[in-house]
């Protein structure tokens, strides 16, 4: 798969609320660029998903390749929200931001989220914003107040 936009939630799946996606497996480049004037370009950028709300759940999803935006950038997902879960996934595609662009928000599996449980990332994290990690930019509990348990990274993370 091959995506180069200046648009947002980008990836297999843009956006979806309430959805399962299972046993997914994508191999390619995503890149969301910035253009001057778009507020929101490059921004919600994942392999696998772009944005996923409302109980959405990503279960034995990979990712291989690499994954390039502004802000809100993932692995497996740019950002995931309101109780929404990541189970059993793995990133294998490097995770940058946008040249010329310093964002928020990079990790391995998803860039702001919650509930990450038996993930792993091998692959390497290079941002020059704030609040990267090998696993999740950003981390909040959900509503068990748990927000990452049993996950791993083998990759290298590399932040300014």
């Amino acid at each position: 798969m091959y995506i180069n936009s200046s648009g947002s939630n980008l990836g297999l799946f843009g956006y979806v609320d309430g959805a399962e996606i299972k046993n997914v497996t994508v191999q390619g480049n995503v890149t969301g660029f910035y253009e001057e004037g778009n507020e929101q370009s490059g921004q919600y950028v994942g392999l696998v998903l772009g944005v996923g709300t409302t109980k959405s759940k990503l279960e034995n999803c990979e990712s291989r390749g690499s994954v390039t935006g502004c802000s809100y950038v993932g692995g497996i997902a740019g950002l995931i929200a309101n109780n929404c879960f990541i189970t059993s996934c793995t990133n294998r595609a490097t995770v940058k931001n946008y040249p010329g662009t310093s964002g928020a928000y990079f990790g391995g599996i998803v860039g702001y989220g919650t509930g990450l449980s038996f993930c792993a990332n091998y692959a390497d994290i290079t941002a020059e914003g704030s609040s990267v990690g090998g696993l999740v930019g950003y981390v909040f509990p959900d509503i068990n107040n748990e927000g990452m348990s049993n996950c791993m990274n083998g990759g290298n993370v590399i932040g300014k």
